[in-house]
């Protein structure tokens, strides 16, 4: 008895798990069907008529292969859905999950019409969610003003007027784009896949050239409309707003600062990677740059900042740049990352190894300044044997046979109480500690560094004489 219904028991389970499975494979293949659908690519051909107060929408999708799709647009229309001349399988609060067997969608409904001088339509039109549009056709035609225009973030294939309508045709690719009126005729400049209204800019061309604006890109200068900005379509009130957006959209896109408060660098970036002129601090970071560089450094420092586009910059970044270019450490950009702080120098810190005379090695620190060298006078002296004292706002050094007395700040300082002087300020202050150059050291201390392999050895000419 047992034995039968163990045996029963097991024919069952093996009946639940066959059902399971198969539920299983019938879930896996309408899921792999949807995918099919995300990635499918369709045309859409869009007729417009504008009457009056409203604009007519005819909105067909050709391609769709049989599935289930999700609808997107805005409260205020109400489409209307056929497929194939017959009512489209809808659901939802707004009908906007939508089930088709695989034939041409037509979607009707009406745009309000603004009455604004200009306006622009932009997210208008029905959209199917995840599915790849290949070609978009818009073809407007106008019963109810022939003295005004439309433009579109789109290439305008054609464009013609009878008695009566205005008729305007254009194409673009990835869906629908952004639609401008205006009530008033317009300027045209075309110059390949740019198109102007307003002005005969061929200064916006070259920008647009310049900051690799994706094209076919439209340019509508005008005071008419508010500010406007889509990949195809930029509004603005004069050639140098437009320009400054091209610009703005161009560092945004290859050097991006996720700071935005450290954004205002990539006008030094610009300086280097497309010959602009910066203003402000970005002018004084610049110029201090030029003047601490050497011109094969500057060179590389714009090779790297080439090819490093596209990745996510900051000020951190743009010092270790800047430091892997040279071979030396600087904070410069950190240090002067905030607009409205004063200007900080461009200073290279260096940590070598000085050569005792026992042959033993102990660290110094140097900074390069304007392509200058400076080293610590603590250390200097230290290693020239003096004993050093902070008497009296400077310096006071004796070794027993010598003395020096050092003034920052000041070109005189006194050899055993007998004035002499530099030509520049002796002794540089940098982080709050005092550096003397190597021109200094060898007029005060008649000493000089012999540098090899990251090693210095600090050589007295008094000694060799």
């Amino acid at each position: 008895m047992k034995r039968l219904f163990f045996t029963i028991l097991f024919l069952l389970l093996l009946i639940m798990g066959g059902v399971l499975f198969w539920q299983w494979n019938v879930y896996l293949e309408k899921q792999s069907a949807q995918s099919k659908h995300i990635s499918y690519q369709v045309n859409e051909t869009i007729h417009m008529e504008v009457k009056g107060r409203y604009i007519e929408v005819e909105h067909e999708f050709f391609g769709l292969p049989t599935g289930n799709y999700q609808l997107n647009f805005q409260k205020s229309i109400k489409p209307v859905c056929q497929e194939d001349d017959k009512s489209c399988q809808q659901s939802g609060n707004q009908k906007q999950n939508l089930e088709t067997n695989g034939g041409t969608l037509r979607f009707t409904y009406k745009l309000k019409k603004s009455t604004s001088q200009a306006f622009v339509l932009d997210n208008w039109a029905v959209q199917l969610e995840q599915v790849k549009i290949e070609n978009t056709r818009v073809e407007i035609t106008d019963y109810s003003n022939k003295v005004g225009i439309w433009a579109a973030g789109a290439r305008l294939i054609g464009e013609t007027e009878k008695e009566k309508i205005s008729y305007y045709v254009f194409e673009g690719r990835e869906g629908t784009f952004p639609l401008y009126y205006q009530q008033k005729k317009s300027k045209q400049f075309e110059a390949g896949d740019v198109m102007v209204y307003g002005a005969s800019s061929g200064r916006l061309v070259q920008a647009v050239q310049k900051y690799e604006a994706i094209a076919p890109i439209t340019l509508i200068i005008t005071t008419a409309a508010s500010p406007f900005s889509s990949e195809h379509l930029l509004i603005g009130p004069s050639v140098d707003k437009l320009a400054h957006v091209l610009s703005k959209r161009y560092y945004q896109t290859y050097y991006p600062f996720s700071n935005k408060k450290e954004r205002w660098l990539q006008s030094v970036i610009g300086a280097y990677v497309r010959d602009e002129k910066p203003k402000g601090k970005a002018k004084q970071l610049y110029e201090e740059l030029a003047k601490g560089l050497t011109k094969e450094q500057q060179a590389a420092f714009v090779s790297v900042l080439k090819k490093k586009r596209g990745q996510e910059f900051s000020a951190e970044y743009l010092d270790e740049l800047l430091s892997n270019v040279t071979g030396l450490v600087t904070h410069y950009f950190e240090l002067n990352k905030v607009k409205s702080h004063k200007v900080h120098p461009l200073i290279f810190i260096n940590q070598a190894k000085w050569l005792n005379r026992d042959g033993e090695h102990s660290v110094v620190q140097s900074v390069t300044v304007r392509l200058k060298r400076y080293y610590l006078l603590e250390q200097v002296t230290e290693k020239l044997g003096f004993h050093a004292e902070w008497v009296n706002q400077h310096f006071y050094l004796n070794n027993g046979s010598k003395t020096f007395r050092l003034y920052p700040g000041k070109k005189v300082f006194l050899y055993n109480e007998k004035a002499h002087s530099v030509e520049g300020t002796l002794l540089t202050q940098f982080n709050n500690q005092y550096y003397i150059s190597e021109d200094y050291m060898l007029k005060v201390f008649n000493v000089f560094v012999r540098e090899q392999n990251n090693e210095l050895e600090l050589v007295d000419l008094n000694t060799l004489q």
